[in-house]
């Protein structure tokens, strides 16, 4: 499993995390930030999508006695795939994009009305 704009690999409990909620080789995840630049969308195209799995780092800080100590800070992951349904979900829920869908696919019948045996 990887994350798709850096490329790098989950290792560790991170993996594990990812195997506990469902995830196969080869998927790919981003955080919601990334998945906004890599798929040029909007955090609006995204409404609705749900995180795959909550993961960690290890980040060095200082404490208030000056020492430096290890932390967690954690952070959500969503999947590349799911992310792609759901902005064409929310591109179809779009009631803008319905009404030009309706207004392209309208189509007069009186021209495709069949002739009768009488006409033939």
């Amino acid at each position: 499993m990887i994350n798709e704009i850096s490329k790098k690999e989950y290792t560790g409990s991170n993996f594990d995390t990812l195997l506990v909620n469902g995830a196969v080789e080869g998927q790919e995840f981003a955080t919601f930030k990334q998945m906004i630049k890599y798929l040029k969308c909007s955090g609006k195209d995204l409404k609705g999508l749900k995180k795959f799995a909550t993961l960690f780092f290890m980040k060095e800080v200082e404490n208030e006695k000056g020492e430096t100590e290890k932390v967690r800070r954690f952070f959500s992951v969503f999947s590349v795939e799911e992310a792609k349904q759901q902005i064409v979900l929310n591109a179809l829920d779009n009631a803008d994009y319905l009404e030009s869908v309706k207004e392209v696919a309208s189509v007069s019948y009186t021209h495709l009305t069949l002739p009768t045996n009488r006409e033939v």
